[in-house]
This record gives C-alpha cells, structure tokens and sequence, in this order.
C-alpha cells in the first residue's frame, strides 16, 4: 500500500514539474513525463509481482504429528499448536496463525482457500495432542 501511495505521489511530481518544464521548453513534457510514468508503474507492479511469487514458492502440509512450511529453500517444522494459540483472520488473506516462534514471530499459512475448514482442522488436532 506505501508503494502505491508513493507511487502516485511520483507520478503526480512528474506530472506537475513536466508542466512546468514544458511552459519555459516546449516539447519536453513526455521527456520528464514519461520516466515518472514507467518508474511509478514499476513501483506501483512490483509488490504485487514479489507477492505473486513468494506464494507460488510456498507449501504447507499437516501431517499427524507436526506443521510443515516451505518458503522456497528453507522448511519450517513446527509441532501442532494449541488451541489457545489458534487465531483465524477473515479478511482478504485469510490468514490462519499457528503460534509464534523463538524471536516471537507469528507462524501464519496465509492465502487459505477454505480457511474455516482448515481451522477446525486445526483446532481438532491441538485438542486430540492435548487428550493424549
């Protein structure tokens, strides 16, 4: 969201300093113009771009004893969390976090597809570890 916000910042500079640029040298609008242009748009597309590919590159998978992550290269192992730990976000995303980590990071499986279902997954799993 910064970037799209600065992005439009830059471009509506560009828009205003090609203005005036162009009233004392004519002809020069698109050459101050069209680089604000084709920046902003970048600044605007990468995020997006760098979002689209950070979930192509990664994995979950529940097996019965514990929560396995894949970011790329790297594999996170996490055992099955408890039920107090357990926090589903509705929104967008539909984020559900496991826990957190050493450095007090959240665990999260993001982008879920049927994230209530996988939630009560979940919640079913953390209550069967803590009956047995």
């Amino acid at each position: 969201m910064a970037a799209s916000i600065f992005a439009v910042a830059l471009i509506l500079g560009c828009l205003g300093i090609a203005t005036v640029v162009d009233r004392s040298m004519p002809g020069v609008y698109w050459q101050v113009l069209g680089p604000g242009l084709l920046l902003g748009a970048i600044i605007a597309a990468l995020p997006l771009l760098l979002d689209r590919r950070n979930r192509a590159a990664t994995r979950y998978r529940v097996t019965s004893q514990q929560v396995l992550i894949r970011q790329g290269k790297r594999l996170g192992r996490y055992p099955h969390p408890s039920v107090h730990q357990l926090r589903i976000d509705g929104d967008a995303r539909k984020t559900i976090t496991l826990g957190y980590d050493r450095r007090n990071r959240p665990i999260q499986i993001e982008h879920v597809e049927d994230a209530d279902a996988v939630f009560d997954i979940f919640r079913d799993l953390a209550r069967q570890d803590r009956a047995a």
